[in-house]
């Protein structure tokens, strides 16, 4: 079994972490309801993907630019499909 790029998921992580931010408070911070935090935890667990129309948010929440963001997203996503035409 390949492994997939999680790129964005470890930025996220690092940036909360540098941040002081808990996955909670993250989730409040992009409008989500669940308030355990869930949505951050399955995003950086690689269980779930950024929705496009949070990245304006995230890049907000955790101070890093949209740019970066985007370019870390269409990296994760290249390293997976290309994974899933070798298998």
């Amino acid at each position: 079994m390949r492994m997939k790029s999680n790129q964005l998921a470890h930025l996220i992580k690092k940036r909360r972490s540098e941040l002081k931010i808990s996955q909670r408070s993250l989730n409040s911070m992009m409008g989500w309801s669940n308030v355990n935090g869930q949505t951050i935890c399955n995003i950086e667990r690689g269980l779930q993907q950024l929705p496009p129309r949070m990245i304006n948010k995230l890049s907000c929440a955790i101070m890093v630019s949209r740019d970066e963001i985007v370019d870390l997203m269409i990296s994760d996503y290249k390293y997976n499909l290309m994974n899933e035409i070798v298998k």
